[in-house]
């Protein structure tokens, strides 16, 4: 039994993965820049969950020097 069939999911994304890389490779006609895009595309896609994370870190910051100079 292969790590893939343990974790569904994954199995899932490696495909879709893969199925995207097929895709680019044969626009580009090249595996790097395949990889590229997909990184490029990869990066898109999970923009706003970095952008939120980013302010969530910024706040606890702020919350966190508050409660250092309130003391």
């Amino acid at each position: 039994m292969s790590s893939y069939d343990k974790i569904p999911v994954l199995k899932q994304l490696s495909q879709l993965f893969a199925y995207l890389l097929q895709v680019f490779g044969n626009l580009t006609g090249s595996l790097g820049w395949a990889i590229i895009m997909l990184t490029v595309a990869f990066r898109v896609v999970v923009l706003p969950l970095s952008i939120k994370q980013t302010k969530s870190m910024i706040a606890m910051q702020k919350r966190s020097e508050e409660r250092r100079v309130g003391k």
